[in-house]
């Protein structure tokens, strides 16, 4: 990267990421006038929803939105994913799923330069002309910007920068206001940090992805919502306005973005999910053991081993926490750490679940129960899954909610889907969460986990704003893998070959509806990656998760 001499116009196109943003609360905050930026961008603007990979999580949404293909093509299921049939260790989503693939690198190839900002997932970052700064489930240990040096910029520049903020630990419990000081400070920190990129390493095309939008939908859903039964009227009164502030601080974070643009430049809005209340847990693998599908190991194998181990981990936490860091990775780490696979005993269950976001249940079908009998697999698989769906109906039907049930070939194609969860659930269009914990009854609607009053839902943000946007349009929904050739129309390149999603022509102006099909770039070929992830990284992945609220 060459630091420009010359301010250059302008940016020619923005992708501006609001994780987790739902039209319900943007259209809330722009009618009270907190977020008059976006309003402007809305009314002068062609808005849809967008509907978001199941399962509606970070894992497999944004690989997907920066390719435009599936998660079957990529292997990224969930933040973590297996690396073949008869291996259950699970390995987080790195850079090497989608680099090379990515709308960054076809840019780049097109002679356009790239800023990425907080794009989640993005490490290893790697080269490319213009800059990387990865976001979301980045740690500092890893290389989280390209330039490597741009690290020791961006501290100085936000004193320090973070790249998230940990809502879901015990520090923040019952003290929202240190919460919502520290969120405030990680936003005006990284809106610091991108207009420095922006002043010192102008580019052609932005890519910035913003995460506290699903911080606080997930730790403050219940002060919008009224109906919510944390709602608390006379407490969210008071953090009603301190949300706004930080709301208004993101807005004019927006303008300041949208004045760097060049004539004629557009922007696209989007998110990776929606949002709504959370308003209980699914007990998945308890479910699965009362109905005879799966059988747990007993004694210092099973149930007792796993809570000597948390009891161990726990007592001896004060005194030897930088040790336990330390050994993450190691065969040491692995068995002093609690594992539900340890508690399966996998002899005798026909199908169990595993540790993964609670957005959704993930039922892996055991092939190892088939051949020890010597049952035709494909077979067995399509009998359990055809009884899984009649027993969950059951269940539903007993329980008064909503099961919906999706196989891994109905929701995916490509190389990679055999490595899918066979089956996958949500339960009340996930206000539900699913949870794998051998635990608690199988339904149990207080919440298990209080710091959390938001959950995910499958449909987000969709919204183009510039002179190529079909102006003042609220739009059927389109769908997260249109994302990909969206940019490269809106950049006024060809569309790839081998994308799963399509323009989504209908946000356009007609002016702008004429596809050019010239390209022979393909892109579902890697063009360059980084090293296959390692457990080590597995285990500080996990733990990253928890302190978000996404694992217990």
């Amino acid at each position: 990267m060459n630091q420009s001499s010359e301010r250059k116009p302008g940016l020619q196109t923005m992708l501006i990421g609001l994780d987790g943003a739902d039209w319900s609360l943007l259209r809330l905050l722009v009618e009270k006038g907190t977020l008059k930026e976006f309003g402007n961008w809305m009314q002068n603007g062609a808005a849809a929803g967008l509907n978001s990979i199941i399962p509606s999580v970070t894992g497999p949404a944004w690989p997907a939105m920066a390719t435009g293909l599936n998660p079957g093509k990529l292997g990224t299921f969930d933040f973590a994913n297996r690396r073949n049939l008869d291996d259950f260790t699970f390995y987080p989503v790195k850079s090497s799923a989608f680099s090379g693939k990515s709308i960054w690198d076809y840019l780049n190839r097109s002679g356009l330069s790239v800023g990425v900002f907080g794009f989640p997932q993005l490490t290893p970052t790697y080269p490319l002309n213009g800059w990387m700064v990865a976001g979301f489930l980045a740690s500092k240990t890893q290389k989280w910007t390209w330039p490597y040096h741009l690290s020791q910029e961006l501290e100085a520049v936000a004193h320090p920068y973070r790249i998230y903020v940990p809502w879901s630990t015990p520090q923040y419990q019952n003290n929202p206001d240190r919460l919502l000081d520290d969120l405030q400070s990680m936003l005006v920190g990284q809106l610091a940090a991108l207009n420095y990129l922006l002043d010192r390493y102008p580019v052609d095309v932005l890519f910035a992805v913003f995460n506290i939008t699903d911080f606080l939908s997930h730790a403050f859903w219940h002060v919008w919502d009224d109906t919510h039964p944390e709602h608390d009227r006379e407490l969210s009164a008071r953090l009603e306005q301190r949300l706004e502030t930080i709301w208004i601080t993101l807005d004019q974070g927006l303008q300041g973005l949208r004045q760097r643009l060049a004539e004629g430049g557009n922007t696209l809005v989007v998110s990776d999910h929606g949002f709504g209340p959370y308003l209980g847990v699914f007990h998945l693998n308890v479910w699965l053991e009362q109905n005879g599908l799966l059988k747990r190991n007993q004694g210092q194998r099973g149930r007792l081993g796993n809570r000597l181990r948390s009891g161990l981990r726990q007592s001896l936490r004060p005194w030897l926490d930088s040790t336990f860091k330390s050994l993450r990775g190691t065969r040491a780490h692995l068995a002093l750490r609690a594992s539900l696979l340890r508690e399966i005993n996998l002899r005798e269950s026909r199908a169990f679940s595993l540790e993964g976001s609670d957005i959704c249940g993930k039922i892996f079908i055991n092939r190892l129960y088939a051949r020890q009998r010597g049952i035709d697999e494909q077979q067995f698989i399509q009998e359990t899954r055809s009884e899984i769906r009649q027993k969950l109906q059951q269940t539903a039907d007993s329980l008064k909610v909503n099961i919906e049930v999706f196989s891994s070939d109905e929701l995916y194609s490509g190389e990679f889907t055999e490595l899918a969860p066979e089956l996958l659930l949500r339960v009340n269009d996930s206000a539900i969460g699913v949870n794998s914990q051998f635990k608690g009854e199988i339904l149990e609607t207080p919440l298990h986990q209080p710091k959390k009053t938001g959950a995910h839902r499958q449909q987000g943000v969709f919204l183009l704003s510039g002179p190529r946007a079909n102006a003042g349009k609220f739009l059927p929904p389109f769908d997260i893998l249109d994302i990909a050739p969206t940019i490269y129309h809106l950049s006024g390149l060809p569309v790839p070959k081998g994308l799963d999603g399509k323009v989504a022509l209908e946000a356009f102006a007609e002016l702008y509806r004429t596809i050019d099909s010239t390209s022979t770039f393909d892109n579902s070929d890697q063009l360059a990656g980084s090293g296959p992830p390692t457990r080590k990284e597995l285990d500080n992945l996990n733990e990253r998760l928890r302190q978000l609220g996404y694992l217990e």
